[in-house]
């Protein structure tokens, strides 16, 4: 453990035991549960902090969730504290760069990251919990004992979680919503992946709040915590014997993957200089390429000597040395180890110059040089060329590199994989000019801007969706160089979240470019709930009102503006121009999105603050039923407003958008309530696995047959939601020796998609089916002809088909025949075969055979074809298509009609060949159409059928003129006959 990590963890233990208080330890409101390995039960609570309590003010409420008031949640309030918070605590060293700046503990790079780890194990830096209580029958809490000012209150329940912060200490009757929630679960093993690590300790943080949630691992090395409130969490999960590890950030959706750990151990050993002598008072980094690898930092002592404990038995690397020493030292290592002897070498040195492309030397290039082969990501050295164009880098461990090289006015450069050693000769570098826009940026005072977005854009709608050529940040003196590849016209664009947006049209080269930006308008605010709350992570939306946006299209930040709430319910926007807007707040909640919304005019750089207040609205309570009228748990319902409504449109411009609606429960008597409706009608929305949303027999509501929707007026008070269960077509699919088939695919008509389904191994399978009715169903297995079959079903029941079998494979086998000379038809490009399907009162449906025809020994054969008879309409390209009844399974001869050939050109006003595209349209509709494209200006159908017909013919080329007027022709049934299109002059 280093010195800075001791600092602070021998503070915080003297801030949390330091007054007599005893130890904050996970629990839950009676004790710490044994261990898990031992604790019978599928789901255990989750452990939270014992209170603390710090005062004599109180809090009361209710809670509530989509079934209404909640009895047993547990709620409790805390709030971070300087000093003693995780997210509150500075780094305990200096960052370099940032001395004179506060550096939380968050930015302390590699310190950070190890501290977390101890201080999280040693159960320190949470925010301190003040009060825990468990609601009454009616869903009613009191916290006693807080301190002054605001807490963040948490409610916990089976049916699921809240987070409500900034709520002021002795407010009477603050009301939780429960969502559902998220759940945070997972398996702990080894690093084969299969052995489970029983009793590991898994902390779950809420990174926004810093409150630690607890689950231990049970004997399988599961562990399962929830619900807990939506938010941004981290993990620390650690087991006695075995190194920590924390995840950052945990993903929203699904379990973790399997949570690994390595085994531990102790890693030491010496640092000795260049002449053997002991290395005193040097930084020793150990770190690894693997998720499971350790990061520390340690100091040797005045023998040289260090250690490293804790550390995963697993592949690390050892690094040493600085620039300023001139020596380095690397090692690779697999710990344990107890005598790792790190020798310094000395350090090399690079030299060289940086020119253009003309040879002339860059002065004030930027010379980086990055180390290639593991160690830290920063520039290991970095230098600046003379103004005779020469550099001299390092000194720098020997071994290979990668350099970049920057100038302004140049185009950058990379390099890789160059080998440093000692003695070597210099490394030059070729710089190529680029085409330039140089100049400052100012604001309306002509003050220079630092630290302003400015890109150089070639395409694009003043630079408008259009990727920099190059971009970068103007400097303390507002000064920027923008290079290119080439010389063009282009846009200049500035943006910065303070002033609105800047774009100045510009010839590229280009010098001595002032840009000005002005600071516009500001609008700032709350968004608070009902109650007067913050509302934390609401979507914020400015747009200009429709009469006014429609003249700033082309205006720099006339463009909606978007933003979020902190964790205080604050926003702010700047930048604005002057106008009228409508300012408009949005909060997700898991059943629908709550809005609200007000119109505002901004006066030029005026600062206007607004508050945002949700509405109570109305409730509307519901129950959701099948189709018998029983009642259904666990439906999903979501209520969604109009999206012509203006008031309430919906957000679907990407940035601003809003999440997707996840749904509330309706509980075990089917029933749910929606709250803060505030909209003039809601299109509601039911889902549960294997049933389907039946919006036209549900009540309370209207039924809107063309959008196939379900809304709820404002007068509704009670809905009935009706959802229908699938039935099941059940069965047994063999082939016809009596063999289980497993893979098929069924076919239905408006019953169901194409799936594949689920199957066992004895081929029974079932597949959901929905509405009532009589049906068809085609099951295709590979290898096999396609097996047909009529189901009749009633909705929601099941349909037991027995055992169906395939019908045996059979090839049929083709000896085609030019009818008219005789010769076989040995072709297979332009070969189609079809099978025709009568249909009970309408048209024949026609079908692709299972498999395309191949030729083989001089006949066509068509593989898994249905049992005969059938009809099979075959098409070969240069002759008439023909039907083909098949009775049985014996081969056929089939002779097909070669019809007229017929030869088509094209020639313009001096009989000269034009490239010309032919359509042969015919005057009698159950004929076929023909067509061809002539790029020499003639062409040849074959197997065109006899009658009239109309040839329209169409120039094609880059050439101009030449057209044809259409022409009636007649062809004859067989024989050739020559078709000419002449361009009229």
């Amino acid at each position: 453990m280093t010195v800075g990590v001791l600092a602070v963890v021998a503070l915080l233990a003297g801030v949390f035991w330091g007054s007599g208080a005893s130890r904050s330890t996970p629990a839950p409101p009676s004790s710490t549960p044994p261990s898990a390995s031992k604790m019978p039960g599928p789901r255990r609570p989750v452990i939270t902090t014992a209170p603390q309590p710090a005062g004599s003010s109180r809090i009361t409420g209710r809670v509530r969730d989509a079934r209404g008031q909640v009895a047993g949640a547990r709620v409790s309030a805390s709030r971070p504290e300087p000093w003693r918070t995780l997210s509150e605590l500075p780094c305990p060293t200096t960052v370099e760069g940032q001395e004179k700046l506060p550096v939380g503990l968050r930015d302390c790079g590699i310190e950070y990251r190890r501290m977390l780890l101890e201080l999280v194990g040693a159960r320190l830096g949470e925010a301190p919990v003040f009060a825990e209580a468990t609601t009454d029958a009616e869903g009613r809490f009191v916290l006693e004992g807080l301190p002054e000012g605001s807490v963040t209150l948490w409610a916990l329940a089976e049916t699921g979680a809240g987070v409500q912060p900034h709520v002021p200490v002795g407010r009477e009757g603050v009301e939780l919503q429960l969502e559902e929630g998220r759940f945070v679960e997972g398996n702990v093993t080894a690093q084969d992946g299969t052995t489970p690590i029983p009793d590991a300790r898994v902390t779950v943080i809420d990174r926004e709040h810093t409150r630690f949630f607890d689950a231990v691992a049970d004997a399988q090395g599961t562990f399962h915590l929830g619900p807990l409130p939506l938010g941004r969490y981290s993990v620390f999960i650690a087991a006695d014997g075995w190194a920590s590890r924390f995840i950052q950030d945990l993903d929203q959706e699904g379990p973790l993957e399997p949570v690994t750990l390595a085994r531990v151990s102790r890693l030491a050993g010496r640092v000795v200089a260049v002449d053997g002598s002991p290395a005193a008072g040097l930084q020793v980094l150990l770190d690894g390429d693997t998720e499971l690898a350790t990061e520390q930092l340690t100091t040797t002592d005045g023998a040289g000597r260090f250690s490293f404990d804790d550390v995963p038995e697993l592949p690390h690397q050892l690094n040493v040395g600085t620039v300023q020493l001139g020596a380095f030292a690397t090692l690779t290592v697999s710990p344990p180890a107890q005598d790792v002897v790190l020798q310094l070498q000395a350090g090399v040195y690079v030299d060289g110059t940086v020119s253009d492309d003309t040879g002339r030397p860059v002065a004030g290039a930027k010379v980086n040089t990055f180390r290639e082969d593991g160690g830290p990501v920063s520039a290991e050295a970095t230098t600046v060329t003379s103004a005779s164009g020469r550099y001299r880098l390092g000194p720098v461990r020997s071994g290979p590199h990668a350099f970049k090289i920057e100038a302004a006015h140049h185009l950058d450069m990379e390099v890789a994989n160059q080998a440093l050693d000692r003695g070597q000769g210099p490394l030059d570098f070729t710089l190529v000019r680029a085409a330039s826009a140089e100049g400052t940026i100012v604001d309306a005072e002509g003050q220079p801007l630092a630290g302003i977005s400015v890109g150089l854009h070639y395409c694009g709608d003043r630079g408008r969706g259009c990727p920099p050529e190059d971009a970068t940040l103007t400097d303390a003196d507002g000064h920027f160089v923008l290079d290119a590849p080439e010389a063009d016209s282009g846009w200049i664009t500035a943006e910065h979240d303070a002033f609105i947006p800047a774009a100045l049209e510009v010839q590229v080269p280009a010098t001595s470019l002032r840009l000005v930006m002005n600071r516009g308008a500001s609008v700032s605010g709350h968004v608070t709930d009902a109650q007067g709350l913050p509302v934390r992570q609401a979507s914020i939306r400015l747009v200009r009102e429709e009469e006014a946006a429609d003249e700033g299209d082309d205006v720099e930040g006339a463009g909606p503006r978007y933003g979020a709430t902190e964790g205080s319910g604050t926003f702010l926007l700047q930048g604005l121009r002057p106008g009228h807007y409508v300012l408009e707040a949005t909060v997700s909640r898991e059943w629908m999105n709550e809005r609200v919304s007000q119109r505002i005019e901004l006066q030029e750089r005026e600062q206007l603050d607004v508050t945002l207040r949700l509405e109570e609205g109305r409730t509307l309570s519901g129950v959701a039923v099948d189709g018998t009228g029983q009642p259904l748990a666990d439906v999903l319902i979501s209520a969604t407003t109009p999206e012509d409504d203006a008031a309430w449109e919906q957000f679907d411009e990407g940035i601003g958008g809003v999440l997707g609606l996840a749904g509330i429960r309706s509980g075990p008597d089917g029933r749910f309530t929606l709250r803060h409706l505030t909209a003039p009608r809601y299109a509601l929305d039911a889902s549960l696995p294997d049933h389907t949303f039946r919006a036209e027999r549900s009540q309370g509501g209207t039924f809107d047959a063309e959008e196939q929707r379900f809304w709820a007026e404002a007068q509704a008070e009670q809905v009935r939601l009706v959802l229908a269960r699938h039935g099941q077509l059940k069965g047994r699919l063999v082939d016809p020796d009596g063999k289980a088939v497993t893979t098929f695919r069924a076919v239905g008509d408006s019953s169901f998609l194409a799936m594949d389904p689920v199957t066992q191994d004895d081929g029974t399978f079932a597949i959901p089916v929905t509405g009532s009715g009589t049906h068809a169903l085609t099951l295709n297995a590979p290898g096999f002809a396609p097996l047909k079959q009529t189901a009749t079903w009633e909705e929601g029941r099941d349909v037991d088909l027995g055992t169906l079998t395939l019908p045996r494979p059979w090839t049929l086998r083709l000896h085609l025949r030019d009818e008219e000379t005789g010769a076989p038809v040995t072709q297979t490009k332009g070969l189609y075969a079809m099978l025709q399907e009568p249909v009970t009162g309408g048209p024949v449906r026609f079908r692709p055979v299972p498999e395309q025809p191949v030729f083989r020994d001089g006949v066509h054969e068509l593989p898994t074809l249905p049992p005969p008879p059938f009809t099979l309409d075959l098409s070969v390209e240069g002759f008439l298509p023909v039907s083909i009844e098949v009775r049985s399974q014996e081969p056929l001869t089939v002779s097909l009609d070669p019809a007229a050939r017929v030869r088509l050109s094209a020639r313009d006003a001096n009989g000269k060949p034009v490239p010309a595209h032919f359509f042969l349209a015919p005057q009698d509709r159950r004929h076929r159409a023909y067509e061809a494209t002539a790029p020499a200006g003639n062409a040849l159908l074959r197997g065109v059928e006899a009658g009239e017909y109309l040839l329209k013919t169409r120039k094609t080329g880059e050439r101009s003129g030449s057209t044809f007027p259409p022409r009636s022709v007649r062809i004859p049934e067989r024989g050739e006959v020559d078709l000419t299109a002449e361009a009229q002059p």
